[in-house]
């Protein structure tokens, strides 16, 4: 629900990622009703995108995750692996990929609002973000090394 509560000028999208979309507004409409948000509907574009689409997507838009709760999220993955920063809600899991240090961690959407509304301060972020995601050593992220880690504890 979070994106449709971030207050900025920028068009929104929700990259639901689900052929299904009335599941995802019905999920969506849940979230909301328990977080007991009156807001705008019409203030975010919903998106399903093909897999070309979507990298295409996530290199041209500012990217926003917030994570009520994670222990292992694919977005996340996907953006450090390709060093696309992105905003993302301080959690303890995230800060196991991405470290505590990262600078693009927030702790209320307000954050990223503050951060959106001024586009010099935001090239700059995004500049030292980049730079911060080429120095994470990937060797983890990638599927080899998580077969590789399943093969070895299947065979203890």
């Amino acid at each position: 629900s979070s994106i449709y509560e971030l207050q900025t000028n920028l068009k929104k999208m929700w990259l639901h990622g689900s052929r299904w979309v009335d599941i995802m507004l019905e999920r969506r409409d849940d979230d909301l009703k328990m977080s007991n948000l009156n807001v705008n509907l019409n203030s975010v574009e919903l998106v399903y995108l093909n897999n070309n689409e979507y990298d295409n997507a996530v290199c041209k838009n500012i990217i926003v995750i917030d994570l009520l709760d994670s222990s292992a999220n694919n977005s996340i993955l996907e953006m450090m692996y390709a060093n696309i920063p992105f905003f993302v809600k301080k959690h303890p899991a995230v800060a196991e990929y991405v470290g505590v240090d990262y600078p693009m961690l927030f702790n209320d959407i307000s954050e990223v609002e503050y951060k959106l509304a001024d586009m010099i301060e935001l090239n700059k972020l995004y500049e030292t973000t980049h730079e911060y995601l080429k120095k994470i050593n990937k060797t983890k992220l990638s599927y080899k090394y998580f077969c590789d880690k399943i093969l070895e504890e299947t065979n203890k």
